[in-house]
């Protein structure tokens, strides 16, 4: 499906991307920083890891953690994932409307939605 959000983590080399057939997808990519070197190890080998479906329709978008995925969709869903793919939690606070948009600081705890109902929900 079509990719609305991806999040890169340098240091274990893994990507994740959301998408519009409702699914999240965690990639081993490697050091994207490093030249692709030919020898298996660089960009050209990027393996699917994770194939993650808990929202009801589109996912907007998806950030790592370090010991958690976090998506946020038209389903009005804030889901936390465990990198087993378990859902830890799911959150509806945007009166049944889309959530658009997350901010989050993982060091200080907190996680920010902004949904298509005009309103933050921390």
């Amino acid at each position: 499906g079509v990719i609305f959000s991806i999040h890169y983590m340098e240091k274990n080399g893994i990507l994740v991307s959301a998408s519009d057939d409702r699914s999240i997808r965690l990639w081993k990519v490697g050091n994207l920083c490093e030249d692709v070197k030919g020898d298996g190890e660089g960009a050209g080998s990027v393996q699917c890891l994770l194939q993650l479906y808990g929202h009801q329709s589109r996912v907007w978008s998806v950030q790592l953690l370090e010991d958690h995925i976090i998506s946020v969709g038209e389903d009005s869903a804030c889901i936390v994932w465990s990198y087993n793919g378990d859902i830890i939690n799911c959150f509806k606070g945007h009166k049944g409307r889309s959530v658009r948009a997350m901010a989050v600081n993982e060091d200080k705890g907190w996680l920010v939605t902004g949904g298509a109902d005009s309103g933050i929900r921390l």
